[in-house]
């Protein structure tokens, strides 16, 4: 959800639910590739209108990959501060052959909180509708498979999904020491009652009955053992209390109150210490930079809308092209309708509604700003679903609902008798406390549980995703496009190889680096050639007739069909350094230079310098930098004569 929720506690125990036997996957819901079977709505219905763990998850992509393995590519793309994965779907078309290299890219990005599961299950189900449906024959798969190759992460917040079980979460799982007891979760979650849910724990009552009300002087705090043993239970629970939606590297920790309107109000306080400081933003940021997409959708909950930037203020002649302006709301426009259009054939009564994010409300440094500020692409938060009953004013579209109040009054809040429970204090300072019971609500109730006709969400998402996809334009090539890649597209002929033909594949390097490969080659026999970045450069890219093959890594492999003649380019790395102060007692100032060299001025006489990524760049002791490599690395000075000042740069090299 977009909206700004600040949550104490989350929770990391894993709920195994296995709604299907893994076997289902490819014998019932995905098929084969000669057939799958998504024309059987009952069954596709029965899978996609229950909840999934990550674990479920992970095996219908792994079923998907080996099912269809012409056009759906698995990988990771990093990992999260508790070491899961974060799984990337690549889907296309003859998705392992040159030929993707020419199409335009598109990105669905799910579950950046780990509590709006069901944005997860949308994403999820384009990824399974898209190779399906392209295998079964439907010409909108068809275009979406040979025109475009979609990049497609279900689940942004792996960490935050598995603990959001327990306890509804947005943050993700960076360790924090909440209460300066003992180091971080010192009094995590412990699930006293068996109950798979984490409750709040009452004093009042009987053995026999609840306390009939829950006033906060009778809190004793969450399910826990007070394991710090400082008299408080479940005071430094699982959780970072980061919004991954507000750490993103553009505009990051954007504050304006004298503004008006003010601008960021809401961002600064849940932000992360730094920007994209958390491994899933960078993960995001480094895979999308690599390949920026045309145009992409960060999915949520908690209400029902699509919505486009800006997110920090209002879109005018000053911050956004008109042209662009225009373009966001006719396509944001048309997402809606196609979206609503769907769902109402299930649920007549769910309504969507269309913003710029700033008019919804202001944040800064989210997903979709930093995609269209800094990649210029056309970005959209498409929330899926809010829950409980629409409201009777239809210009309210704050209140658009999913209309299942019945479904959700079916949960209740619920009492458990716990007895009596001690404190983790030792000795004469242990406190006992007899007739605690603990407190689940009906929301916690809910949690790991999907809400009626989540089939027809995936589906109406699906749609909305399609009407998105198809406002960008196909790749074309020019007509000065390489010959290879004209009929790898499908424009001319593939060149028909005669008994005796050779090509001969001819490779060079622009200023900074080396290759090796090329030669003579028979008709379809594989070519490898490889670009070698000299010290201090970076690869940028291999060039044809001067156009760049935007596709085409360092090593480079294809088969020989043409004559070719490639060039390897590279560029020089340029240090550039944005200051950010850690903690200090005293008044450091650093600044970087073109050249590499750190400088400063300090009382203290004695420091060393340390990067927090030698792999990147590391620091000789007069500040210098050496061995600088692309990437990011902190940099910190600390002093070495007892006065404890600490300061650090974040150095990025590019």
């Amino acid at each position: 959800m977009k909206k700004f929720i600040k949550i104490g506690i989350s929770v990391v125990l894993i709920i195994s639910v296995c709604l299907l036997p893994s076997a289902v996957f490819s014998a019932s819901v995905l098929g084969t590739a000669a057939g799958p079977n998504i024309r059987e709505p009952e069954l596709v219905k029965t899978f996609w209108d229950q909840r999934h763990t990550l674990e479920e998850f992970e095996t219908l992509y792994k079923e998907l990959a080996a099912t269809y393995p012409d056009t759906v590519k698995l990988y990771s793309i990093g990992h999260t501060w508790e070491e899961r994965p974060l799984w990337c779907l690549e889907i296309s078309a003859d998705v392992r052959s040159p030929q993707t290299a020419g199409k335009t890219p598109i990105a669905l990005i799910g579950n950046i909180h780990g509590g709006e599961h069901e944005s997860g299950e949308s994403v999820a189900y384009t990824a399974w509708w898209l190779p399906s449906a392209y295998a079964a024959g439907d010409p909108e798969a068809k275009r979406a498979m040979e025109g475009y190759v979609t990049y497609v992460i279900p689940v942004m917040n792996p960490d935050g999904y598995v603990n959001s079980f327990y306890r509804g979460t947005r943050q993700n799982m960076r360790p924090m020491d909440k209460n300066g007891v003992g180091g971080p979760y010192s009094d995590s979650y412990v699930d006293l009652n068996g109950d798979g849910k984490i409750g709040q724990m009452y004093l009042g009552g009987t053995a026999d009955a609840p306390p009939a009300s829950r006033p906060s002087s009778n809190l004793l705090g969450y399910e826990s053992r007070d394991g710090d043993g400082n008299g408080v239970f479940g005071d430094d629970l699982k959780g970072s209390n980061i919004d991954l939606n507000r750490t993103f590297d553009y505009l990051w920790n954007f504050y304006r109150p004298y503004e008006t309107p003010s601008k960021g109000a809401n961002a600064w306080s849940s932000a992360g210490p730094d920007a994209a400081s958390e491994p899933e933003v960078r993960a995001i940021q480094n895979f999308l930079t690599a390949r920026p997409p045309a145009a992409l959708i960060s999915a949520h909950t908690g209400i029902q809308c699509v919505l486009y930037p800006w997110c920090y203020a209002p879109n005018d002649a000053a911050n956004m092209p008109a042209s662009d302006i225009a373009f966001f709301e006719t396509t944001a426009e048309a997402m809606r309708a196609t979206y609503e259009k769907t769902v109402q054939t299930v649920r007549p009564n769910a309504r969507f509604y269309v913003k710029q994010s700033y008019d919804d409300y202001p944040t800064s440094a989210e997903l979709i700003d930093w995609a269209y500020g800094r990649l210029g692409t056309h970005a959209y938060t498409v929330e899926v679903y809010s829950g409980g009953t629409p409201s009777a004013n239809p210009a309210n579209d704050s209140h658009y609902r999913w209309d299942d109040a019945a479904w959700s009054g079916s949960f209740r809040d619920k009492w458990d008798y716990l007895g009596t429970v001690t404190d983790g204090q030792r000795g004469a300072a242990q406190q006992r406390y007899e007739n605690v019971w603990i407190y689940t609500s009906a929301a916690q109730q809910r949690l790991g549980e999907a809400p009626p006709d989540q089939q027809i969400m995936g589906e109406g998402f699906k749609d909305c995703a399609l009407t998105m996809i198809f406002s960008e334009p196909a790749y074309t090539p020019h007509a000065d496009a390489p010959e290879w890649l004209r009929w790898e597209i499908g424009l001319v002929d593939e060149p028909v190889a005669y008994e005796g033909t050779a090509y001969d594949i001819e490779v060079s390097a622009g200023h900074g680096g080396s290759v090796s490969g090329g030669g003579r080659y028979t008709p379809g026999e594989s070519v490898t050639v490889a670009a070698t970045p000299a010290e201090n450069f970076v690869f940028e890219g291999w060039y044809e007739n001067d156009i760049k093959l935007t596709q085409a890594e360092a090593v480079y492999v294809f088969n020989a069909a043409v004559d070719r003649r490639l060039e390897a380019r590279f560029v020089r790395l340029t240090p550039v350094a944005t200051y950010a102060e850690v903690h200090s007692s005293a008044r450091i100032s650093l600044r970087i230079k073109q050249r590499g060299q750190l400088n400063f001025r300090t009382d203290s006489e004695t420091y060393e310098f340390i990067s927090a990524n030698p792999a990147v760049v590391t620091v000789n002791e007069s500040g210098q930098l050496t061995g600088v490599k692309a990437g990011t690395a902190l940099v910190s000075i600390h002093t070495t004569d007892g006065s404890d000042l600490t300061s650090s740069v974040m150095v990025t090299v590019s």
